[in-house]
């Protein structure tokens, strides 16, 4: 009978400093449902999901018709963010060069031909392979 009685008593802990007393109550987890978009926000802050992606997403959300959900899913899955990075790179190198220009004048080794080459004499292409420069190239 002791030993049914000392279960349903509460148990005694033991604290380092040698003191007996009940174990605190449990804590009470504060939960709550996701906010629209907490997630996609979340993933966008810690860097999972860029922000086409996260546009590409809602467009999906949205979408009405089939070919909305296909372009929606083209945009998810990089290939335009890859374009833009391409476009962007481009970008750097040209103000890149300008300031060069504006630095320095017209030096015979800025007029020299300073595209990357990928060691067998052609150009290296964005990932898009599209050029925001259309004919012109930077110099």
């Amino acid at each position: 009978l002791s030993a049914l009685s000392s279960l349903s008593s509460t148990p005694i802990t033991t604290t380092q400093d040698g003191s007996n007393h009940p174990p605190s109550p449990p804590r009470k987890l504060s939960l709550r449902p996701a906010d629209p978009g907490e997630f996609t926000q979340r993933a966008y802050a810690y860097g999972k999901l860029g922000l086409v992606e996260v546009e590409a997403l809602a467009d999906l959300i949205v979408a009405d018709t089939s070919l909305q959900r296909k372009q929606a899913l083209q945009q998810f899955d990089g290939r335009l963010s890859r374009l833009y990075g391409g476009w962007r790179e481009e970008l750097i190198k040209g103000l890149a060069h300008a300031e060069a220009v504006i630095d320095f004048g017209d030096d015979e080794a800025l007029d020299a031909d300073d595209d990357e080459d990928d060691g067998d004499g052609n150009d290296i292409e964005n990932d898009g392979g599209m050029s925001i420069w259309g004919t012109i190239r930077p110099r």
